[in-house]
């Protein structure tokens, strides 16, 4: 307990650690669940409300269990525990992995280093936070700091500024007012401070403390209140107050008859500052009961029983689909149970797996970024393994087509590894078409201007105030608008496609991290013009094979076309047949490797089972 105001003070002092910004962004461009158990469930808790309330995203709090069970479809999954020291937290992971509820991230002040490999891969990205100190039984610091870093990172990404130090205005001692008389507590509280009330309830259910019931202050009116009458001699109303809840919490308490014991906890700090304020005040509040009892409540005695319940595995979870039949569905928007859709989906996908392996490919055209390299990597160029494959195949003679948004950058990147005498092999689309040469023909700077119709794309960012929130670049062939932590890629695209309603000449594309806007009719599909394959076929690559993706129609433009991300609803082409946990480059150089020269009819040959393997 001692250590508290230091924990806030370790948040207030340090900048937001990357891995956690960037949680933060994708949890306001997706749907999220939140898993946590014990004092991790109050966090998990914290950071869904921060969801929905400040990203406006839907998000849920589950227990490892709940989460095995429950039915989600879709969405970002986030893991809390600090020290990873239970399997239910690992059996949540592989729930999420196996039902692909990705992206996944777990949150831990445990050292990434030393996780096991259950928790451990390029298919889980780990925030880890550290400074706080050991704790016992009860998760004290660990819960305190983990909510405190989650209030702060949601305000700085939202560039909020609420009252000048507001952690640091907390990290002082506290000690409660008073203690609660009555052996049983009901814990009022708000939508925002849920998390409070529920921390506040483990730590008075787990060391026998209090019996602890929570409600908000509406649902209390709804029929609790005649309960407390009845018990009112042995029971302490706990009001947590916050400015979001103060008129109808201070309301509800001057109707309370006087001769109810009650304790108000009051925030000090502007929501969510609010949150990590009110826990500080709770948990002093727990010691302070424990001080009065004489319990150590970090060194309780835990019964042989106990120690066998704690160790018990977790239930076992209905055993998904194969991942490629589940990423289909999920396009077609079908639910899991929906039997005959996904019958209709795995013979489509048998057909297709035995089709392609009979067709001969003269060439692959790819996507760049999110194919050939991780989106958040994407200013290290080209991944290694798929730098290899394709050099592989360029030298057995494969002819490559690579379609991007990208100009001068991704030109140069391929010039610097791939040997200049298996450049006039290599096409590129830049600009997603709207350039389109050879990789031995220089990249000669253009002087046409702007088209109009182009120009009037930063005219509507200014005119919505996008233009402070996003970098535009405006080129010849297309205007590129690459997000920040204050808008996320769905948000910046469904602006822009508002805001040029009126312009029908004009193409709006999504990649992973940017709003590419292209003159009709332009579209990757160019590159594959220059590619001269005659009566072969192409194998077409990208990430973004959703109607709303910058792959869409490259994807969707011929039969035989792979995505390592997203697929769109088609089922005779643009299937994702990685594992769960395989995407981006890791799954493309899964796919280059999977082609193999067929020199009797001198083309390529793709072998699903080289994948498929995988999947065991």
């Amino acid at each position: 307990m001692a250590d508290l105001p230091a924990t806030l003070a370790l948040v207030d002092a340090s900048p937001v650690p990357d891995e956690l910004a960037d949680l933060v962004v994708t949890l306001r461009s997706l749907p999220s669940t939140h898993v946590g158990s014990g004092g991790a469930l109050a966090v998990a808790r914290f950071a869904s409300t921060l969801c929905t309330e400040v990203a406006g995203r839907v998000s849920s709090a589950l227990t490892p269990m709940a989460f095995c069970e429950a039915r989600v479809t879709a969405g970002c999954t986030v893991l809390f525990s600090a020290s990873v020291g239970h399997h239910d937290i690992s059996a949540a992971a592989a729930c999420a992995r196996e039902h692909l509820r990705l992206p996944l991230f777990l949150v831990t002040l445990r050292d990434a280093d030393s996780l096991p490999g259950s928790l451990s891969g390029e298919w889980i990205r780990t925030v880890e936070l550290r400074g706080a100190p050991p704790d016992g039984f009860l998760a004290t610091n660990s819960v305190l700091l983990m909510a405190a870093w989650l209030a702060k990172a949601f305000v700085e990404t939202q560039r909020r500024t609420p009252d000048a130090g507001p952690l640091q205005d907390l990290s002082t001692s506290y000690e409660p007012a008073r203690l609660p008389a009555g052996k049983s507590l009901l814990v009022l509280h708000g939508y925002r401070t849920e998390a409070v009330a529920l921390d506040l309830e483990t730590r008075l259910q787990e060391t026998g403390l209090r019996t602890v019931q929570t409600v908000d202050y509406r649902n209390f009116a709804h029929g609790r209140h005649v309960g407390l009458n009845l018990g009112a001699d042995q029971t302490t109303v706990v009001a947590l107050i916050d400015d979001s809840v103060k008129s109808v919490a201070e309301e509800t308490l001057r109707i309370l008859p006087p001769s109810i014991d009650r304790i108000e906890l009051r925030g000090r700090a502007p929501w969510p500052w609010s949150v990590p304020d009110l826990l500080l005040q709770s948990m002093h509040l727990v010691g302070g009961l424990a001080r009065t009892e004489k319990v150590d409540p970090g060194r309780p005695e835990v019964s042989q029983y106990g120690r066998r319940l704690y160790h018990l595995p977790i239930l076992a979870s209905r055993r998904a689909d194969e991942p490629a039949v589940i990423r289909k569905m999920r396009a077609l928007g079908a639910p899991p149970e929906e039997q005959p859709v996904r019958t209709l989906v795995k013979l489509a996908l048998e057909r297709w797996r035995e089709d392609i392996s009979n067709i001969p490919v003269g060439a692959v055209v790819l996507d760049f970024d999110g194919t050939c390299c991780f989106t958040h990597a994407r200013h290290l160029g080209t991944d290694p393994r798929v730098r290899r494959e394709l050099v592989r195949l360029l030298g057995e003679g494969l002819l490559v087509g690579l379609a991007s948004g990208r100009g001068r950058s991704l030109h140069a990147d391929l010039r610097a590894w791939i040997p200049q005498q298996l450049w006039d092999r290599v096409a590129l689309g830049l600009y997603n078409g709207g350039l389109v040469l050879g990789l031995g023909e220089p990249l000669v700077p253009s002087l046409a201007a702007v088209p109009s119709a182009l120009r009037k794309v930063r005219l509507a960012c200014d005119a919505l105030g996008l233009s402070e929130m996003i970098h535009i670049d405006e080129r010849p062939y297309q205007v590129s608008m690459t997000v920040g932590p204050d808008i996320s890629v769905d948000e910046c695209r469904l602006l822009v496609e508002g805001a040029l309603v009126g312009e029908p000449g004009l193409s709006i594309l999504a990649s992973s991290h940017s709003v590419d806007v292209v003159p009709r009719p332009t579209n990757k599909m160019a590159v594959m013009d220059a590619l001269d394959i005659g009566e072969r076929d192409f194998l077409a690559v990208g990430d973004r094979g959703d109607r709303e993706g910058n792959d869409f129609e490259l994807l969707n433009a011929v039969n035989w076309s792979l995505s390592v991300d997203r697929v769109s609803a088609a089922l005779d082409r643009c299937w994702n047949l990685s594992p769960a946990s395989r995407t981006g480059p890791s799954e493309l150089g899964a796919i280059l490797t999977a082609l193999t020269r067929d020199s009797a009819d001198d083309c390529f040959r793709f072998a699903p089972a080289s994948t498929e393997a995988c999947h065991a």
